[in-house]
């Protein structure tokens, strides 16, 4: 099983905790969108930040990611430097959701 911190389109300016176990584990990669459930009912496209053999310390539930996100640009991930950049702005992150929705 993989730990992931997921960036997603939403107005709070931190990441959040998914796991990825089995086949779903070996797909994900730092980069990638993933699709995940967010609050109660609601499904979100998300960004991989970073990837962890071990689970985060936590009062939380930490959900699995709900798939991959396949699209035309599958084997597009977004470099490094720009990942690093949204960790530090929430708007940011919400700049490269639309940037990808185009696609």
């Amino acid at each position: 099983m993989k730990f992931l911190e997921v960036i997603l389109p939403v107005p709070i300016g931190r990441s959040f905790t998914y796991a990825a176990s089995g086949e779903m584990a070996d797909a994900v990669q730092v980069g990638c969108r993933v699709i995940v459930s967010f609050g109660a009912s609601k499904l979100y496209t998300g960004i991989v930040l970073s990837m962890s053999d071990s689970a985060p310390s936590s009062d939380f539930e930490i959900k699995e990611i709900v798939e991959r996100y396949e699209s035309v640009m599958k084997d597009m991930h977004l470099t490094l430097d720009v990942i690093e950049q949204s960790k530090m702005d929430s708007r940011r992150i919400a700049e490269i959701h639309e940037f990808l929705e185009q696609f």
